[in-house]
């Protein structure tokens, strides 16, 4: 069981685990990621693409941040996740840190966001907060999991980059903009 849990929360590190934004750069790309299957409309009116930029760069800064403090305290205190995620994106993370409690796990380091890359954004004037989908590129290689025991659980040959799919929304009653959604993406052009 202790193995099975292990490898698990290595696939956490490598594909979830994020902590504090440190520079998010690289806001274009020449090499644009092929829409996902998640079809939206264009981008909306009443959000250009630099404040659609701004606000999922300011959103995920605050996510991430907020996810390295649970996992650096070993998953506790998991109620702040609500304060930067809703959807899939708070119920993943709430399960990241009851699996870091349960295991006597704490992460340490900051993920570094490479890349942010504009999907699109939905919502209608006057008719719903707009959707706002990117990509993003995160870099883990300063993470370090260490067990109950401070044994570090991160193989020196692990991959150290990973393309996402976020989306985020102020579809809360405070209107804050929260991520609600983040996927792994296969596609290529988003970790250059």
């Amino acid at each position: 069981m202790a193995k099975q849990t292990s490898a698990r929360v290595l696939g956490v590190l490598v594909l979830f685990v994020v902590s504090a934004a440190t520079g998010i750069s690289g806001c274009a790309s020449t090499a644009e990621p092929a829409p996902s299957e998640n079809t939206a409309a264009p981008t909306s009116p009443t959000v250009s693409d630099d404040e659609a930029l701004a606000l999922i760069g300011e959103t995920y800064a605050a996510f991430v941040t907020v996810i390295d403090d649970v996992l650096a305290h070993g998953g506790r205190d998991s109620q702040r996740l609500q304060s930067v995620a809703t959807g899939s994106a708070l119920s993943d993370a709430e399960s990241d840190a009851r699996e870091f409690m349960s295991s006597g796990f704490h992460s340490t380091g900051k993920t570094k966001v490479n890349n942010l890359i504009l999907q699109n954004s939905t919502g209608a004037t006057g008719t719903s907060s707009p959707e706002l989908l990117a990509y993003v590129c995160e870099d883990v290689s300063d993470i370090d999991l260490f067990d109950e025991n401070g044994e570090s659980l991160v193989s020196p040959e692990r991959k150290t980059t990973q393309a996402f799919e976020i989306a985020v929304s102020d579809d809360n009653a405070d209107g804050r903009y929260l991520v609600n959604s983040r996927r792994t993406w296969q596609g290529d052009g988003v970790c250059i």
